[in-house]
Formats: structure tokens, sequence, C-alpha cells
């Protein structure tokens, strides 16, 4: 099975645009409430935009580009269930969580099972904007495609014994 990992190319630059893209990601746009799974890495979601916002303050790095918005797709046949991508949200985060903080939310609300992530683009642990090349990315998305494998090879073992 193969994901789709894309960035969502957007400014993020307004003032309110944390505000905004978190409320959107925790937002099940079925029914208007909050998503079930969400989480995240060294921040509270609950408190995500205080928590970011604090970060960006403490390193004068409060203007430009304020989060890095990209979607793991899992397809519409997807093997897995929502509490199976939300371990995986978790495990996704851990790519960028020894600098940054990120948040997450399963999307159940459409055919395509999907997690948004909004990353801090101010590190907590020096400072330092977050810059990616297409290098990095491609292996950002080898990592993500390899945690999908591990679970599809998961199952399928487990639908040999029973």
């Amino acid at each position: 099975m193969y994901s789709v990992v894309k960035v969502i190319d957007e400014g993020y630059e307004h003032p309110l645009a944390l505000k905004g893209l978190l409320k959107y990601i925790f937002t099940d746009k079925s029914t208007g409430n909050g998503c079930y799974y969400i989480g995240g890495a060294n921040v509270d979601p609950k408190n995500a935009e205080e928590e970011m916002r604090a970060v960006k303050r403490a390193y004068r790095k409060t203007e430009g580009r304020i989060a890095r918005h990209f979607v793991v797709s899992l397809g519409s046949n997807s093997i897995f269930l929502p509490h199976e991508a939300n371990i995986l949200a978790r495990k996704i985060c851990e790519y960028y969580c020894s600098r940054f903080q990120i948040v997450y939310a399963v999307h159940e609300d459409t055919k395509n099972l999907h997690i948004h992530f909004v990353m801090n683009t101010v590190s907590f642990v020096d400072g330092r904007m977050f810059s990616e090349g297409p290098a990095e990315l491609q292996r950002f998305k080898y990592y993500v495609q390899q945690l999908i494998n591990e679970h599809t090879d998961e199952v399928r073992y487990s639908e040999l014994f029973c």
C-alpha cells in the first residue's frame, strides 16, 4: 500500500493563520465537532497555538511562515483503521520531534482516511527555522512509507494465523 505525503504550500504568514490552521485540522468536517484522534509531540494539542507562539517569541521569530502543514493520505482502500492511523501519526511525529513541536489529527470524514500535521517552523531546541530541501523531503516520504509497509506486513502476517 502506498501513501501520499502532501506538503500544503500555503504562506501561513498572517498573524491569525496558526489559529485557523489548528482549528481546521482539529475539526471533523462531517460533524463540525473535534476529531477523535489527535496528538502531538513537544506540545499539548489543546494549547498548541499558545505553546508554539511562545517558542517563536522566545527566539524572536514571530514573522514569516509560522507553520508547516502536511497531510499523509492512506487512501480509500486503506487497511488502516482510525485507531491504527493514530498510532502511525505518533510514529510520524517522531521524525521531527527531536527539534520541533508538531501536532496531528486523524480525519475520518471522507472516504480517504488521512492525517493532518502542523509543525512549528521554529525549533524549540535552538530557534533555527525549519528548512527542507528536495532530498530531505524524499527521506521523510521514505520514512513514512516504511512505517506503512511495516503495518501492512503485520496485517498480512496476522491474517495468516486467523
